[in-house]
């Protein structure tokens, strides 16, 4: 437990460095990100939660045990994929993500086809990395 909790304050101190570098190195990038994010910012919450709630009960439906996170993505890893993929900050697919665990390969293919069934996939947006990294990875259309 100790060992997870230094990596995790670590890895928050590492993020903090970078949102206060990019704020520093391109204050305009920066503004234009965070005043996009922070426009979007409550209703994505909003978005987040009842998408939360909706999957859950799918879940225990299913007898599935897993964790199930929430997040808005951070603003310096928003400007990278921005730089990166030279897009609009609209064209970001996963502003908004869940993230779930689950104790088993079995149950983790059983989830996406819980979270296929509830919304479309984004067409090539699925990732399998099960036998390298035990992840799979994908984008979905879902109600606004």
């Amino acid at each position: 437990m100790r060992r997870l909790r230094i990596a995790w304050g670590w890895e928050r101190s590492v993020a903090n460095s970078r949102i206060w570098d990019f704020a520093m190195f391109d204050p305009i990038g920066y503004q234009q990100v965070h005043e996009t994010v922070q426009a979007k910012r409550k209703a994505g919450e909003a978005f987040l939660a009842r998408v939360e709630g909706v999957f859950r009960d799918k879940l225990k439906e299913a007898g599935i045990t897993a964790k199930v996170e929430s997040r808005i993505k951070r603003l310096y890893s928003i400007h990278k994929k921005l730089q990166r993929q030279r897009i609009a900050v609209e064209q970001v697919y996963d502003l908004f993500a869940m993230r779930v665990i689950t104790q088993s390969v079995q149950d983790c293919y059983a989830v996406l086809g819980i979270i296929h069934n509830l919304w479309r996939p984004v067409p090539g947006r699925i990732k399998d990395f099960i036998a390298m990294r035990a992840r799979i990875s994908t984008s979905h259309f879902t109600p606004p």
